[in-house]
């Protein structure tokens, strides 16, 4: 297994260096012909492009790609024997657990629950209007309880009519039995 991650990983790193030298070659040849290419295609965009990509330091020998391949680098440490490409493929591993026969791909790919997110979506695209709705019936129904507290309240047109009436008062049942009742409340 081990074999078949670090010979890929062996190919990428030779294209790489490739890439680099044929890079450099022909920005540096460019300059020696300069001439004879501008007048034959016009390759200005695409020499731009290299250009960027060898400022950018990229292909440098210690760029972040060389050290990505490197012994030891990003790419051995994922496919080493123990790394995390190992770990994610392993028997019982995550990629198991994904795929198993109760696993959560299936459980997301059962009619049922097809069923019932295709329901939910639908029922979602209803909500939103009715809620759209809602709204300025709420603040309407806001508006109506403001001017019914204003009329209803202390100096309102209600409040001040209500205000007006002489207030009655009950006889409590102790004050009939009382002795120090007159003769009116009698």
């Amino acid at each position: 297994m081990f074999g078949l991650l670090t010979a890929p990983i062996r190919v990428v790193e030779s294209v790489t260096r490739a890439a680099r030298e044929t890079a450099s070659s022909a920005v540096s040849d460019f300059g020696n012909r300069a001439s004879e290419t501008a007048s034959a295609v016009d390759v200005r965009g695409q020499l731009s492009v290299l250009q960027h990509i060898i400022q950018s330091g990229m292909l440098d020998p210690n760029g972040p790609l060389d050290r990505m391949l490197q012994r030891g680098g990003l790419l051995e440490r994922l496919a080493h024997e123990e790394g995390v490409l190992e770990r994610i493929i392993e028997h019982d591993g995550p990629l198991d657990r994904l795929l198993e026969r109760e696993g959560l791909l299936s459980k997301m790919t059962e009619r049922d629950t097809l069923e019932r997110l295709i329901a939910l979506t639908d029922t979602l695209d209803r909500l939103g209007p009715a809620l759209d709705r809602i709204g300025p019936a709420l603040d309407a129904l806001n508006t109506r309880i403001a001017t019914l507290q204003e009329l209803v309240g202390p100096g309102g047109a209600v409040g001040d009519f209500v205000a007006r009436f002489p207030l009655r008062r009950r006889k409590s049942s102790g004050s009939a039995s009382s002795p120090e009742a007159g003769p009116e409340e009698a």
